[in-house]
């Protein structure tokens, strides 16, 4: 409560007590959004040490606030107006109007980044032939299709290509911020095997202090692509924040405290192992993944408002968690009903 107390009343001195109104449906919208990329990140997160469970919560954030909810669509605009970065900046801070038209013009690249990234994720989960299966007659042929190498990445540049040709209206634009997304992606998760390769017990050529530091690399690029997964949806929330307020600290305050309320909830989750009773959540986390993926590229070329993102993710995860709920009611009168059973005998 301290922390948002202190953001409130940053808020408050840097831009009037008016921007306070703003700040609850920005926050409302970032933790919509985030909620459902830090419980697809619930895996990763239970593989590395507390330490860095920590660094994902607080210092995590601010990164996550200052790259993806200012940077990415700072630097995207940047890019695709010509303009000097300082003269950039000075739009954002003194005529937001006019920055906010120039982001506008440059979102088909923000959405063709986000968008070819979150894909990419979400084809790594659904081309794993896992033990748990929510809708099993689409994961389990999923599943073995996942044995064919590099399917997910072939896909995902096959749809952005098709993207770029048939619905963005900025194809080239399109084009350069998807193969962005793509090398980015490849990049993080080549390293990260790599790394994990080099940390397992007794790797060929390997003493025990280097696979330690191996180790301790693995879970920093695991962060990282957590964070950058992360960034992707923020980059679209920050867009569509300026619906709220046009102020870009304003926007980054708001969105930087639902990442920290996402984050925090999602770290308690798992070390309750409140999770464990929730066996399809991280299935609707991955679910909304693809469908926030797809309507984002899709938004490179249509008008697509970001409360439809924000329904599908509210449909896909309460669908996993109902799911959920049923499956351990009724493994808990299963037990029960054997155990009846045994005392009868």
């Amino acid at each position: 409560m301290a922390c948002f107390a202190l953001v409130g009343a940053a808020v408050a001195l840097l831009g009037g007590w008016a921007h306070l109104v703003p700040l609850v449906p920005i926050m409302l919208l970032g933790f919509a959004l985030g909620v459902n990329e830090a419980i697809a990140s619930v895996g990763p997160l239970k593989r590395i040490p507390g330490f860095w469970q920590r660094f994902f919560l607080l210092p995590g954030v601010i990164l996550a606030a200052v790259i993806g909810r200012l940077g990415v669509p700072f630097f995207v605009v940047t890019l695709s107006s010509g303009e000097p970065p300082g003269q950039v900046l000075s739009l954002a801070l003194h005529e937001p109007h006019r920055y906010e038209e120039m982001l506008a013009a440059a979102e088909p690249a923000v959405y063709a980044f986000s968008g070819t990234f979150l894909l990419l994720a979400f084809f790594e989960f659904i081309f794993i032939d896992r033990e748990v299966k929510w809708l099993a007659w689409l994961e389990r042929p999923l599943g073995r299709a996942g044995g064919m190498p590099n399917l997910g990445l072939m896909l995902a540049m096959t749809v952005l290509l098709c993207t770029a040709w048939f619905i963005g209206e900025r194809p080239a634009a399109i084009l350069t911020a998807g193969l962005l997304a793509l090398l980015s992606y490849v990049v993080i998760h080549s390293i990260a095997a790599f790394l994990r390769e080099r940390a397992r017990p007794g790797s060929p050529s390997n003493g025990e202090s280097r696979a330690v530091d191996a180790g301790t690399a693995g879970v920093a690029i695991t962060l990282s692509s957590i964070e950058v997964a992360d960034i992707a949806v923020g980059a679209e929330a920050s867009a569509a924040a300026f619906i709220f307020d046009k102020n870009i600290f304003v926007i980054a305050a708001g969105l930087g405290m639902a990442a920290f309320v996402a984050r925090s909830s999602v770290l308690l989750w798992t070390r309750r192992q409140t999770l464990r009773t929730w066996a399809y959540a991280r299935h609707g986390a991955a679910y909304g993944t693809g469908a926030i993926a797809a309507l984002l590229l899709l938004k490179t070329g249509y008008a697509v408002p970001t409360y439809v993102n924000v329904l599908v993710v509210a449909v896909m995860l309460g669908a996993a968690l109902l799911s959920s709920h049923r499956l351990e009611k009724t493994t808990v009168e299963q037990a029960a009903s054997e155990a009846e059973g045994q005392r009868t005998r």
